[in-house]
């Protein structure tokens, strides 16, 4: 990461998998706010209640995992980069690169386990929460010990990194304990596109690709940067009002049984009935077999 584009490559991870979960999670929300309205059996509005869930299904095809697949890939990217780049001239593999490798381990772990939860292998109840705020967690204790004898405006952004990525972990365990709550889950959302745009900020003051260079020393370019980051918070304010007014707006315009249809595949509920039938069906054609037997 010790680069414009090492900065670049998990901005963009963080940014593309934020904002999905942002709108996703806001689409969701609206269609179980429609459900309440729209509905008067109290089955249905208990059984489409908001909760919110660490992934979202895509809606052109919910049964392939590609949230879950992407961060495993993304993570086996993120290594695969920090490995070829991570040796000297003398052959020696690099310290930092090393936390950056375990970076990204910690995460190719959280996003394998998540795929087994998705297949429906059985693992415990919130473990996908569990690994994923292990694997900030991590993170945000490697970036905080990797800043001995650097510059002071170095420490200054990274420092403001480490910040976001506990708020995001904070964020992750309050969605976790609390999956009714939309607020929990924005926040969750909201670091994480955070921690995203802040990345890139690192990359274009401490490398930046044209223009004049930052003085990494200087107390008043030190406080514009805190400024920038201030301005980053009400950036992300901004996106996630758009997003909000998006999904509200597209849910509008969804008769009732298209809404109905939406949250069968969001929450999974069709590929569970399916799955129920076919266990039931084999359970019935193994008794079958066995009364014939006798």
């Amino acid at each position: 990461m010790g680069s414009f584009q090492g900065h670049i490559l998990p901005g963009t991870f963080f940014l593309i998998f934020g904002i999905r979960t942002l709108y996703k999670l806001l689409e969701r929300y609206y269609l179980c706010r429609k459900v309440s309205l729209v509905t008067s059996s109290t089955k249905d509005v208990v059984k489409y209640q908001f909760r919110s869930t660490l992934t979202y299904r895509s809606a052109v095809c919910p049964a392939l995992p590609f949230e879950e697949i992407g961060v495993l890939c993304s993570s086996l990217l993120g290594t695969l980069g920090e490995v070829i780049t991570g040796f000297d001239s003398s052959g020696h593999f690099i310290t930092t690169n090393g936390h950056h490798v375990t970076m990204y381990l910690f995460f190719g772990i959280a996003s394998f386990l998540v795929l087994l939860q998705h297949y429906r292998y059985p693992v415990p109840a919130n473990c996908d929460y569990a690994c994923t705020c292990l694997a900030f967690g991590m993170e945000g204790l490697l970036f905080y010990n990797h800043l001995h004898g650097r510059h002071h405006m170095d420490i200054q952004v990274h420092l403001f990194l480490v910040y976001t990525i506990f708020l995001n972990t904070a964020a992750m365990l309050s969605e976790m304990l609390n999956r009714q709550s939309v607020l929990a889950a924005v926040a969750r959302a909201y670091f994480t596109v955070l921690q995203g745009s802040w990345f890139y900020q690192i990359g274009f003051i401490l490398y930046p690709p044209f223009g004049k260079t930052w003085d990494v020393d200087d107390h008043g370019q030190m406080m514009l940067v805190t400024i920038i980051f201030a301005w980053h918070f009400a950036c992300v304010i901004v996106m996630v009002g758009l997003l909000a007014t998006v999904a509200h707006l597209r849910v509008r315009m969804l008769a009732p049984h298209q809404v109905i249809a939406r949250l069968e595949n969001d929450f999974g509920f069709m590929k569970a009935q399916k799955l129920f039938k076919k266990h039931e069906n084999s359970d019935y054609m193994i008794m079958i077999s066995d009364e014939e037997n006798e």
